[in-house]
């Protein structure tokens, strides 16, 4: 991040900074995490950042969700799922989008389309040339089986 700033890449630096988010909500500290992603999302789409992009909304939607504000975190995850439709976008990004809704899905006893979500995540990652994710990969695939 530092070496991005000195670089003066501003959008590399929030795009690094995702990762940051990450570790912060694995490390259950949701506060820190929502201020890093909160809002950013948006320029990392505009500036093609989109698997980035996808980070920071999962991270933001995990945390709705796990704060009990479903509809929060499925009108995210929808509305960049239909910005990656308009724009062609296929992959890895796109994929993560998918295994969260279907993890959401799956918690609310909703199998079908979990296990829907599952498989979109899977064609995702099938059509990914760069950034292929095989821990997603496993957890798509583990997924379905958890729902038979």
């Amino acid at each position: 991040i530092a070496l991005s700033n000195e670089a003066k890449l501003p959008v590399h630096s929030k795009a690094l900074q995702m990762y940051l988010a990450f570790w912060a909500w694995y490390a259950n500290e949701h506060q820190q995490a929502i201020s890093i992603v909160d809002n950013q999302y948006a320029l990392l789409f505009e500036k093609e950042f989109y698997f980035e992009c996808a980070l920071a909304i999962n991270i933001k939607s995990l945390i709705e969700w796990s704060k009990g504000a479903l509809e929060n975190a499925f009108e995210l995850i929808l509305e960049y799922l239909d910005k990656f439709r308009q724009k062609q976008i296929q992959g890895t990004a796109t994929a993560k989008l998918h295994i969260s809704l279907a993890m959401i899905y799956f918690d609310l006893s909703e199998l079908e389309l979990s296990k829907k979500h599952y498989q979109c995540c899977q064609k995702e990652l099938h059509a990914c040339v760069l950034l292929y994710d095989y821990s997603m990969d496993c957890y798509s695939l583990i997924g379905p089986n958890m729902i038979l």
